[in-house]
């Protein structure tokens, strides 16, 4: 008789355990979502936007930053390659630079058109004599390949008045048109190596007659054929 109650206790102890532990356990509890990406100690990794979400909008315009500086450099160096490859750099200018350019070169449109020539005596026009000196200097800037202020364009428009851009040939033009200014008032252009009225013109024309003499003996001479021909035809 002793054995049936030690069975039916052991029945007791064990459906009474299991009781408590049915009653412990959570009714229902879903594991959380571990991501591929979890931490070495087997704990999933939390995504860092939902932690810190100020963070993530930094981010995004952090790295929204670096791809227009990118974008900026890239398209910098290619403008830069690109205009390496032509030998040419973009020349930007003020307004008011523009601007006074264009003012000096439309007196020297009225220059040509009343004296049929480009050369600006400084006595007469000082600012605009400066400013055709200016040219030149460029265009040996430019020829040299260095930085300089003369566009095609600018040498198109004061290539279309006949400048002259060459300081040795702007020395001949200066005399040749003080030679045309004697034979205007004296009729002939037979100028004296002494000349009262204008002594550098007499030394000038004494030295186009060596030139010339120099050029008949087949001998190295600063006279070309147009000059001659322009000389000859004044007289």
């Amino acid at each position: 008789s002793a054995q049936p109650s030690a069975s039916s206790d052991n029945t007791i102890a064990r459906s009474s355990s299991s009781a408590t532990a049915t009653d412990t356990a959570p009714a229902s509890v879903s594991a959380p979502s571990v991501s591929p990406s979890s931490t070495s100690t087997g704990r999933p990794a939390v995504a860092y936007d939902q932690v810190y979400p100020m963070q993530k909008h930094r981010q995004q315009r952090y790295d929204m930053q670096n791809v227009q500086s990118k974008t900026t450099t890239n398209s910098t160096s290619n403008s830069i390659s690109n205009s390496k490859s032509t030998g040419k750099m973009p020349l930007k200018f003020r307004q008011y630079q523009a601007d006074q350019w264009e003012a000096r070169y439309q007196e020297l449109v009225i220059h040509k058109r009343c004296h049929g020539h480009c050369l600006v005596d400084q006595n007469v026009n000082r600012r605009l004599s400066h400013w055709v000196k200016r040219q030149r200097c460029q265009m040996k800037l430019k020829r040299d390949g260095s930085h300089t202020t003369l566009t095609d364009e600018r040498e198109s428009k004061l290539a279309a008045l006949d400048f002259v851009w060459d300081s040795h040939a702007v020395a001949w033009e200066y005399r040749f048109n003080d030679l045309m200014k004697y034979m205007k008032r004296h009729g002939h252009v037979n100028v004296l190596t002494v000349c009262d009225e204008n002594p550098s013109l007499g030394i000038w024309v004494k030295g186009q007659r060596r030139q010339y003499r120099l050029h008949l003996n087949g001998q190295r001479s600063t006279l070309t054929v147009d000059r001659i021909r322009r000389l000859n035809k004044v007289g």
